[in-house]
């Protein structure tokens, strides 16, 4: 992977200058400014990622360079300008970033899952499969069915659906709550016209979950997009008897599909 060495050099030499201001007139122990600067970094990071969350890229990007060159060896500062290049879709020097994170804590099971997400995206899919098996073997609850259910969709990508099919019943299994995700997805799916991965996800969901009008509806339109008439009877009496108020039965109605 070829690495944005531009981009980088440029931050470098903003920290350069940043850092030797600071030291040049600090007479304070060295043990006491690197304790500030770990303190400022946090602060810069926190303010940075808040900006990255509101939209803000050049806010973002001042605080959390600014975080960098306070911190350029702490795990959590790497990572937060990683997801900053990472969502500006400066792909090589996000990987730089992620790498260089990784160097600093090899087992954090968040900068390790935010990784393979970006490998995923760069169609380096066994690579991205590695780290998501990193990631889940290290059994941090916080992320551990955010990188089950990546792993799943990375593989859908791939075109490996029976392995996208295990990995995000697993991660249904952590977390139910990741059935909204499914029914997003394959509803953008749909819209994509990829109907046999959004029959998929479907599936995937009514495996483990209760129906709902929107995955009735969604059952319903891909039946409709390939001309499915058993299924269409199936499921259009099904949001008639269930969900005959529902917001979906009201578009079937309209054929608004």
């Amino acid at each position: 992977m070829k690495i944005d060495i531009v981009r980088i050099v440029i931050v470098l030499a903003k920290c350069h200058f940043l850092i030797s201001c600071v030291i040049s007139n600090n007479s304070q122990p060295i043990e006491t400014i690197e304790a500030a600067h770990l303190t400022a970094a946090r602060a810069r990071l926190n303010l940075g990622l808040a900006y990255l969350d509101e939209g803000d890229f050049v806010q973002a990007q001042k605080n959390l360079t600014q975080a960098l060159c306070y911190a350029k060896k702490d795990y959590q500062v790497l990572q937060g300008m990683a997801l900053y290049q990472h969502y500006i879709g400066a792909y090589n020097a996000a990987a730089y970033y992620y790498q260089q994170a990784l160097n600093q804590n090899a087992l954090d099971a968040g900068i390790i899952n935010n990784y393979a997400t970006l490998l995923c995206q760069l169609g380096e899919y066994n690579d991205a499969q590695k780290q998501y098996t990193n990631a889940i073997s290290l059994q941090d609850y916080r992320y551990l069915a955010d990188s089950l259910e990546n792993s799943g969709y990375c593989f859908l990508q791939s075109g490996d659906r029976a392995n996208a099919q295990r990995m995000l019943l697993q991660a249904l299994v952590k977390e139910p709550n990741k059935g909204e995700n499914i029914l997003l997805i394959a509803e953008r799916y749909i819209k994509q016209q990829r109907y046999q991965d959004a029959q998929l996800l479907l599936d995937i969901y009514e495996k483990l979950l209760p129906l709902n009008a929107n995955s009735v509806w969604l059952q319903l339109r891909i039946a409709i997009a390939e001309q499915q008439p058993e299924k269409i009877i199936y499921y259009r009496d099904k949001l008639a008897t269930h969900f005959p108020q529902s917001k979906q039965y009201r578009q079937f109605l309209a054929n608004e599909y």
